[in-house]
């Protein structure tokens, strides 16, 4: 599965790390799935990062400004396989950017998928993915009201990633405003 995110980068990636490595030491949870690189997803699907789309999104990066969001507090996608993330609140910029990222897929004949929609994309930065046992799942959560979960990260890229079976591979990466 491939996807287009925003990467972390610097200080506010560093910040997501310290929590992840922080449940690996509290918990045994081992760092974020695929390979536990801080990131916001803005669609998944089956495409790499080729021409015509590669263009496309590098015209979109270079047509977008670098912009803050804001992280606050934590959720989790329940089920058999819970996801526990940062939440990252929709802002006016980061929905726009959702939207073009979409609407570029769309026009070069690529399926969105149900969890992208703009009704039902919830803005993100997973922290535990295929990687958190049930039965840690409450007292990892309890752990992460006490941090603190109130910060802000700079929007600096649009990157082509692919997951493989331990690390996010990055196809292709694009500044934002470039």
């Amino acid at each position: 599965m491939a996807g287009i995110i925003s990467l972390l980068e610097g200080a506010d990636a560093e910040r997501v790390i310290r929590l992840m490595d922080g449940m690996t030491r509290e918990f045994g949870v081992p760092r974020g799935f695929p390979g536990g690189e801080p990131h916001i997803s803005y669609h998944l699907g089956d495409y790499l990062a080729e021409p015509p789309l590669s263009v496309r999104v590098g015209e979109l990066a270079r047509e977008t400004r670098p912009f803050d969001v804001q992280v606050s507090g934590h959720g989790v996608f329940g089920g058999p396989a819970p996801v526990v993330y940062l939440v990252v609140a929709r802002s006016p910029q980061l929905a726009a950017l959702h939207g073009a990222v979409r609407t570029v897929l769309a026009d070069l004949g690529f399926a969105n998928s149900r969890y992208y929609e703009p009704a039902t994309w919830i803005p993100h930065i997973t922290l535990a993915q295929q990687n958190l046992a049930a039965a840690r799942f409450p007292a990892v959560t309890a752990w992460l009201k006490d941090q603190i979960l109130e910060f802000r990260v700079r929007v600096t890229n649009l990157a082509f990633a692919r997951e493989t079976a331990d690390a996010l591979d990055v196809l292709a990466s694009f500044r934002l405003g470039e």
